[in-house]
C-alpha cells in the first residue's frame, strides 16, 4: 500500500464551506503603510497572500484560516489560503475564518482550498475578489474529523520537509556566496588590473530564432535566470515561445549576462548550445590571463555588480551598453588562483544542485500525494 492510498478516505460528505467554518471578517481593521511605519512591533500583520508586517498590536489570537478575498491566486495548486497562530492582525483583503469544534480541521481545509480552483467563484474583471457570500456556498468534500487530520498531518509532514530542504539549499548558498567573496577577496592581493574589453569579448551578430537550427534551440531571457545567485530556470525553445525578433547564439560555457537592470545581477554559464535574448550579452574569454569559469564568479561578486550599477543609465529601463562594460576594472589573480576558486566553487554549486534535485523529488512526491487523495475527494 502507498503513502497516498493510506490516505484515502472511507467516508465522504460535500458541505458549503459557510456551514462548517466560522468567519470574522467584520473584525478586519486594515492600516495604511504609513500608519503601520509608526506602529512597529512583534505582530504579524496578514494579507491575501501571507505576511505583510509587524505591528505593536493584535486583532486576534488562536489558529485559524486565512483565504484570499482580491488580488489572491485561486487557480488550481495555488496558495490561496494559509493557517496562522498565535496574536495577529488581517486587513481586509483576506477573509479569516476558523474551522467549526467537532466538524472540520483548518489545515485540512487549507491544502483542499489550496488544492482546489476557485477560479469559477471569482467575481471582477481587474481584480479578482471571493466575496463572502460565494465564499460560505463554495461546496468541499468533508471527510471525518479524524481522517481530515490524518491527511493533513501526512501532508504537513512533506511540505515541512521539503521546506527544510529549501532551507538547507538556501543556507548552502549563503556558504558558497560567501566562500567566493573571501576567496576573491584573498585574491585581490596578488592581482592585476584590466580593462574589461581586454580579456572579454562581447558577442555579436544576431540570428534569426524563426530559421533552423535556432527555433529549435533553447532560449535564454533575462527573466529565465534567477537574481544574484547564477542559477538558470527552466527554458523553453524559441519556436514554443513564437519569437521572431533578432536572438544572440550561444555555445556551453558561455556566459551569459543581462544588461538591463543590471542591479539585478543576472548572470549564468550556458550548460548548452542555445540563444538568448537581444537584451543579453553573450560573454566570451579572450586573455590568456582569465579562465572562462572564473569569469562567472566575477560577474556575481559585488565589486563587479557595483560597478555595473554605477554605469545604468538612469532614464528609463536601467541599462549597462556595451562601452560602459567594456570599461569596468577587472581584478585577475595569476592563473592559478583562478583555478583553485573554480574548484572550491563549483563542488559548492555541485552540492547546491544536488540539494536542489532532493527538494523536487520531495515536491513531486508531495504532488503524487496530494493528486491522489485531494483529487479524489474533488473529483
Amino acid at each position: 500500500m502507498t503513502l497516498a492510498q493510506a490516505c484515502l478516505p472511507t467516508e465522504v460528505m460535500l458541505v458549503p464551506l459557510g456551514e462548517i467554518v466560522d468567519i470574522f471578517d467584520s473584525q478586519r481593521i486594515p492600516l495604511s503603510g504609513e500608519v503601520r511605519s509608526t506602529r512597529r512591533g512583534p505582530y504579524p500583520y496578514y494579507g491575501a497572500n501571507g505576511l505583510v508586517d509587524h505591528i505593536d498590536d493584535y486583532l486576534f489570537d488562536g489558529e485559524h484560516l486565512l483565504l484570499a478575498e482580491d488580488g489572491g491566486y485561486w487557480g488550481p495548486g495555488q496558495s490561496s489560503s494559509y493557517v496562522v497562530d498565535g496574536k495577529f492582525w488581517v486587513n481586509n483583503h483576506a477573509h479569516i475564518l476558523s474551522a467549526r469544534d467537532g466538524i472540520a480541521d483548518n489545515h485540512f481545509l487549507s491544502f483542499l482550498l489550496n488544492y482546489m480552483d476557485l477560479t469559477g467563484f471569482i467575481s471582477g474583471t481587474t481584480r479578482g475578489k471571493l466575496t463572502q457570500g460565494t465564499l460560505r456556498s463554495v461546496e468541499v468534500p468533508l471527510p471525518t474529523l479524524g481522517e481530515q487530520k490524518r491527511i493533513a498531518r501526512i501532508l504537513a509532514a512533506v511540505t515541512a520537509y521539503a521546506e527544510g530542504g529549501r532551507s538547507s539549499v538556501k543556507a548552502h548558498e549563503g556558504l558558497r556566496f560567501s566562500l567566493a567573496r573571501a576567496l576573491l577577496d584573498e585574491a585581490r592581493v596578488v592581482s592585476n588590473e584590466y580593462r574589461f574589453s581586454d580579456v572579454v569579448e562581447v558577442r555579436s551578430g544576431q540570428v534569426d530564432p524563426r530559421e533552423e537550427p535556432f527555433a529549435s534551440l533553447p532560449h535564454i531571457a533575462p527573466d529565465t535566470i534567477e537574481s544574484a545567485t547564477g542559477r538558470l530556470l527552466p527554458v523553453r525553445t524559441a519556436k514554443e515561445l513564437g519569437l521572431i525578433s533578432g536572438k544572440y547564439e550561444f555555445q556551453p560555457g558561455d556566459v551569459i549576462y543581462s544588461k538591463i537592470r543590471p542591479y539585478l545581477n543576472k548572470v549564468a554559464t550556458a550548460p548548452f548550445r542555445g540563444t538568448c535574448s537581444a537584451d543579453m550579452y553573450v560573454l566570451r574569454t579572450c586573455s590568456t590571463h582569465l579562465l572562462q569559469p572564473f569569469l562567472f564568479y566575477l560577474l556575481l561578486d559585488d565589486s563587479f555588480l557595483v560597478q555595473a550599477v554605477s554605469h545604468q543609465s538612469r532614464t528609463g529601463i536601467p541599462k549597462i551598453n556595451r562601452e560602459q562594460l567594456n570599461s569596468i576594472a577587472l581584478h585577475l589573480p595569476p592563473l592559478e588562483v583562478q583555478e583553485r576558486m573554480v574548484r572550491a566553487c563549483s563542488a559548492a554549486d555541485l552540492s547546491i544542485e544536488a540539494g536542489r534535485k532532493g527538494v523536487r523529488q520531495v515536491w513531486s512526491l508531495f504532488d503524487s500525494i496530494i493528486r491522489q487523495v485531494l483529487g479524489g475527494l474533488v473529483a
